[in-house]
């Protein structure tokens, strides 16, 4: 069934006069799969054989599925995939490969547009560097590429409420169970705060994770707990009295955006868009025990501060209507030209 999650779709029309097949037909070509290529490939065969019939089938409705939703756009990443898990990353990352060979094998027959996005600070930036147009997710990403690039950071997306429960029931950091995330040091820096803490992810790191929380005896005090829904997370988010980001690297990180936008205090490391967002002294060095620990004791269960100001710049400029349109523009202009 036709899961309704499309924008694109949802800003047309509403079809009327859907057709399906009531009974078995005779045609000189069929084509199953109304996506992007099926309705290409019918189109061209119309083309073709002007006096020939063609069925084309989908087992949703034409022009719904996941290749047509980009609205003919190439892409060779998505953004649905493992945002709190690593169970998949490898079958990611080689589907990532594929789309890239796909891409460059059609840019040598269509003089086509390249519009790339980095989402994080990049050993090989050589692709990068060869777009027509490059979008960077925070400043720290843009001056790691030596190209020009215009900074489109990430935004929260519709799904989350606006405002939490006035429960306070324990701090949350959620991301992949990865050592990028720096969760080891942020259990380290927890052995001296009273506050319950609620780890969210799953990954390779899962396991030495649990063994370092039971070597500082933090067993009552700090749980980690499987990934889940986007929708699952919102009701986590809900009784939160703060988040705490403690990665080495990040490119986002989006969760920060998602409790700003519900008022939910966050501190981090300096990664990504952060620096943008937080002032200094809400930030530690990535990377740095430390200046973790310094800052999660200075800060978890001190409600002497206010991030008020944060939380309606955030709501005000990393909205999805707001980052979008920024999107549209690069887009007009290399339509323009």
């Amino acid at each position: 069934t036709n899961d309704n999650g499309c924008s694109w779709v949802k800003d047309l029309i509403p079809r009327t006069n859907i057709k399906s097949l009531q009974s078995n037909e005779d045609c000189e070509w069929l084509v199953i799969g109304a996506g992007y290529t099926g309705l290409s490939a019918a189109r061209k065969l119309g083309q073709l054989y002007p006096n020939q019939k063609i069925i084309l089938v989908d087992a949703q409705l034409a022009g719904e599925g996941a290749s047509s939703r980009n609205s003919g756009y190439l892409v060779d990443t998505t953004l649905n995939d493992g945002f709190t898990s690593n169970k998949e990353l490898d079958n990611y990352k080689k589907k990532a490969d594929i789309y890239d060979l796909g891409i460059n094998v059609i840019k040598k027959f269509l003089p086509i547009m390249h519009v790339a996005t980095a989402h994080g600070i990049k050993n090989k930036t050589s692709v990068y560097k060869k777009a027509t147009k490059l979008i960077t997710v925070s400043q720290m990403v843009k001056e790691s590429i030596d190209a020009s690039s215009v900074v489109i950071n990430n935004w929260y997306p519709p799904i989350v409420q606006d405002k939490k429960s006035l429960n306070n029931d324990y701090v949350l950091a959620v991301g992949r169970l990865e050592k990028v995330k720096g969760f080891d040091l942020l259990i380290q820096s927890w052995i001296n705060i009273k506050d319950n803490l609620i780890i969210i992810g799953s990954g390779k790191e899962y396991d030495s994770l649990i063994n370092l929380i039971s070597q500082h005896n933090l067993d009552t005090k700090i749980q980690i707990i499987d990934e889940m829904s986007q929708e699952d997370l919102a009701d986590y988010y809900k009784n939160a009295s703060m988040l705490v980001i403690s990665s080495r690297s990040e490119g986002g990180p989006r969760v920060a955006l998602e409790a700003l936008y519900q008022e939910i205090p966050v501190i981090s490391t300096n990664v990504g868009h952060m620096a943008e967002i937080l002032p200094k002294e809400l930030l530690a060095e990535p990377d740095n025990l430390e200046s973790l620990k310094d800052l999660i004791e200075t800060y978890v269960g001190n409600e002497n501060y206010s991030q008020d100001s944060i939380y309606e710049y955030i709501k005000q400029e990393f909205s999805g209507i707001s980052q979008s349109k920024k999107i549209l523009n690069i887009y007009r202009e290399l339509f323009v030209s």
